[in-house]
């Protein structure tokens, strides 16, 4: 009873506590009144002149496209002593089928008759295929076919992203030479 007597105590001053006042009283109030249009008040209308560069598009936006298509910025210039790069090309295909066993003896075959071929194993499901090698023209690989089809009687060629290796050493030697050469001409045209 002596609890319920306190609750009932806090209950009554909480309530005072919290009770809100009014500040509606200390607001100030603003009035609204929407502008009314009276009409043109000068009696002509007003000019305006404008400079003729202003009338005349000077945009060019195919030239400035094909600049900003063009920009190839000095970090992406940098040549690689040796670089991967893709292309459309060639392969010889010398299996398709489903069973993995022959897939992974059928690339095995080719690469111990052509080790200097690349051999690449394939799944798109359910079929394996190998193909092997990479060539960009046509006419760089109808002789290896025709070594091939004498083991593999089903090898065909087929269009595909073949990946090239580029060896740049030797321009880049070059470069570095002339880059030197040009360094000593400036250094003796400074001495003399």
């Amino acid at each position: 009873m002596k609890h319920f007597a306190l609750f009932l105590l806090l209950l009554a001053v909480g309530r005072q506590g919290l009770a809100q006042e009014n500040y509606a009283q200390y607001r100030k109030t603003y009035t609204f009144e929407r502008e009314k249009f009276t009409g043109n008040t000068a009696s002509e209308p007003k000019r305006v002149e404008l400079p003729f560069d202003s009338l005349v598009q000077k945009a060019h936006f195919t030239a400035d496209l094909n600049r900003a298509l063009d920009y190839v910025p000095v970090y992406v210039a940098v040549m690689k002593p040796i670089e991967k790069k893709k292309f459309e090309g060639w392969r010889i295909q010398i299996y398709r089928g489903r069973s993995r066993e022959d897939a992974i003896n059928a690339k095995k075959v080719a690469y111990e008759m052509y080790p200097n071929l690349n051999a690449y194993m394939e799944y798109s499901a359910p079929t394996y295929r190998v193909k092997i090698g990479d060539f960009l023209e046509q006419s760089e690989y109808p002789s290896m076919l025709r070594r091939l089809k004498r083991t593999f009687p089903t090898a065909i060629s087929v269009r595909a992203i073949v990946t090239i290796i580029i060896d740049n050493r030797d321009e880049l030697e070059e470069r570095e030479k002339r880059k030197r050469d040009k360094e000593t001409k400036e250094k003796r045209k400074d001495e003399e």
